[in-house]
């Protein structure tokens, strides 16, 4: 495994030793998502298009399907922690929002009721609810809703966070 400095930063991206050939052949910087949550290695390309490290090492082009760090660090580019995913799947393993009162997915305060609420959603549709009386029974239940609902998760029933 090798740690590779990005131009410009005090950032490094890992990767396997095997895709040190690939990677070398570009000046890699650090290349954030639309919300500014996640770094990515990115370059620039023939014809000043960008490339990431992770669709580049995966072999994904462009409007294919999509490349996935396991453990939501996009810095972290060794071939363990790379999958290839649906949009779907991507959604279903993001982040939790920092601006959640309850600090966990798919976890909110319902008002009328007096309780937490999680909820699991897919397409659009609900196909979990149900209410807690604590924020931590509520996460744990969305979570686990989660796992067996959906075949692309990153969560693990010992892994649920709840940001304070």
């Amino acid at each position: 495994m090798l740690e590779i400095p990005l131009h410009n930063s005090t950032f490094t991206v890992r990767i396997d030793d095997a895709d040190l050939p690939v990677v070398s052949q570009y000046n890699w910087r650090v290349g954030w998502n639309g919300q500014r949550t996640i770094m990515y290695a990115r370059a620039t390309g023939p014809n000043n298009t960008t490339i990431m490290m992770h669709r580049l090492l995966l072999g994904l082009r462009p409007h294919q399907l999509f490349g996935d760090h396991f453990d939501g660090n996009g810095l972290n580019n060794t071939r363990e922690n790379l999958r290839v995913v649906t949009r779907l799947q991507n959604a279903q393993n993001r982040r939790v929002k920092k601006s959640t009162k309850s600090g966990a997915r798919g976890v909110h305060w319902n008002t009328r009721k007096h309780c937490w609420h999680a909820v699991v959603k897919s397409h659009g549709k609900k196909i979990f609810s149900k209410h807690f009386h604590s924020v931590e029974e509520a996460a744990q239940a969305a979570s686990n809703a989660r796992l067996a609902l959906f075949s692309h998760t990153n969560e693990s029933p010992e892994r649920v966070f709840i940001i304070s």
